[in-house]
């Protein structure tokens, strides 16, 4: 391990940032302090992925989420008000992660951990990523940097293809394979950039544009990176901040480090490392808002099971690929759509539908649905088991079985999707990549 000094820079995205800098194996942790950033930072490196965390803390001598989560907590066993629990707690010098742990053990309750929102900065983080987090997250808590406001995206690389080939695919074509996808990144790059004046052209003379009303050229821009992002790869870098509680940060740890992506996996123990550091690193830095309410946040790879499980079924107890259409066609321009899905349709088959198309995104949705409703009660209940089996309280079923009656249908590109996704209160399944799956 090295520690640096306090006046070390680090440059990061053309910031010049003064900092405290530790090495500790491949992780380099940073800081920042109240003077320069407005808020104590924390900040941790991964140097084999050149992945970026950081997160600002309330007070750098306090854990101030878990602080005002046992604050909170006491409510159900204390008669007092706020002020004379917080006054009581001030006078005893209680110790928030003491208190938590008994109240873990000793009231059962996890919801104490909804109480502490806690807040990460990623940085050089691939497009999917992003998209993966807002999907599987319980509420829109997060902002991405927007492909259709930044410019900046001309720079954007993909990460290292070995982030996500197995282990054990052989080192001698790694190399030429690197160098070939690398080249895909280029291209996208290239394309970006040389689409933009030709549009920029092409726009203003449709729209009448009057490039010296700034309100105007400013939507010009906007519409022009709006077609050129189509360019873009989901593999090419971006960054984001997602904001969460301590409980659901627990769970999307254990997703991510149940991920058969090895990126997603490392991310994920990054994640948990940052929340939760090490006391060696709190004694050098600050104090993180609430370690202690990190909880289960071992691989949950109960969903993948059910997943498998449900996948050899289908496969072996059902007629699903003589009746549903499986979508063979080549890529192509698709005409865009929204539809009410059918009220037959019942929340649970709907739910079975999401898994399905999770498994096959080819699957014809209207006959799947079709396909779902008309299965005998007892084939039913053999799917619904193998779905909901082993889920608890502690261990969540996964976003995508977010379902209700009313739901909607849409086919659009990828960019409506985002915006869909940052927008619209509710649950939304997509066919994009998730944590899960093979």
């Amino acid at each position: 391990m090295h520690v640096g000094n306090k006046g070390a820079t680090l440059n990061r995205d053309s910031l010049s940032l003064p900092a405290k800098a530790w090495e500790q194996g491949a992780y380099r942790w940073f800081s920042s302090p109240i003077q320069v950033t407005g808020l104590p930072l924390l900040g941790l490196e991964d140097r084999e992925t050149g992945i970026i965390l950081s997160t600002t803390l309330a007070n750098p001598e306090k854990r101030v989420a878990a602080h005002r989560a046992w604050a909170a907590a006491r409510h159900s066993r204390s008669s007092k008000m706020a002020w004379e629990i917080l006054s009581e707690m001030g006078e005893r010098g209680v110790d928030p992660d003491q208190k938590i742990e008994a109240t873990f053990r000793g009231y059962g309750h996890a919801s104490v951990g909804d109480m502490a929102r806690l807040t990460i900065d990623f940085a050089h983080v691939p497009m999917h990523l992003c998209m993966a987090l807002f999907h599987e997250g319980v509420i829109n808590s997060g902002q991405e940097k927007s492909t259709r406001y930044q410019a900046a995206f001309r720079h954007a690389l993909l990460q290292p293809i070995h982030q996500y080939v197995p282990e054990t695919f052989p080192r001698e074509e790694l190399q030429q394979v690197e160098k070939e996808y690398q080249e895909l990144g280029y291209m996208a790059q290239a394309f970006f950039v040389k689409h933009q004046a030709a549009l920029h052209t092409a726009l203003a003379a449709y729209f009448a544009v009057d490039e010296t009303d700034a309100q105007q050229r400013q939507a010009l821009q906007s519409r022009v990176l709006d077609c050129t992002r189509s360019f873009l790869l989901l593999g090419q870098g971006s960054g984001m901040s997602f904001e969460s509680s301590a409980r659901d940060w627990s769970r999307l740890i254990a997703l991510l480090k149940a991920s058969p992506r090895r990126l997603y996996r490392r991310i994920g123990l990054q994640i948990e490392t940052l929340l939760a550091p090490p006391k060696d690193i709190e004694a050098h830095f600050y104090k993180a808002e609430a370690p202690s309410l990190l909880r289960h946040t071992q691989p949950l790879d109960l969903i993948n099971q059910n997943l498998r499980a449900l996948k050899q079924y289908i496969e072996t107890q059902t007629d699903l690929f003589k009746e549903v259409s499986v979508i063979t066609e080549d890529p192509m321009l698709k005409a865009q759509y929204v539809r009410l899905l059918h009220p037959d349709a019942t929340e649970g088959e709907r739910l079975l539908a999401q898994y399905l198309l999770l498994l096959w995104p080819s699957l014809e949705q209207e006959q799947l649905l079709q396909w779902i409703h008309m299965q005998p009660l007892e084939k039913k209940h053999a799917l619904s088991s193998l779905l909901f089996s082993r889920h608890s309280h502690y261990q969540e079923l996964p976003s995508f079985a977010r379902t209700t009656r009313l739901t909607l249908a849409l086919r659009c590109c990828l960019g409506r999707c985002g915006i869909l996704i940052g927008t619209v209160p509710g649950g939304v399944f997509s066919l994009c990549l998730s944590f899960l799956g093979q």
